[in-house]
């Protein structure tokens, strides 16, 4: 996968997780907040966001990416 796949999968992963955190906060919003569907939205979240390669977490630098 070259760097620019791995940027497009990226930004595509980012915006499922975004719509993820805004229906979590949307679900515990209001008078009867819904706290289970809140932190099953979140969990979803977690699954999409993208993974950051262990030697980009360490110095910072993107590297190939």
């Amino acid at each position: 996968m070259t760097g620019s796949e791995r940027a497009r999968e990226a930004r595509i992963r980012l915006a499922d997780a975004r719509a993820h955190v805004t229906s979590a906060i949307e679900a515990i919003s209001g008078p009867e907040p819904d706290w289970v569907l809140c932190g099953a939205h979140m969990d979803m979240a977690c699954d999409a966001m993208p993974v950051v390669p262990r030697e980009v977490a360490a110095d910072g630098e993107a590297g190939g990416l």
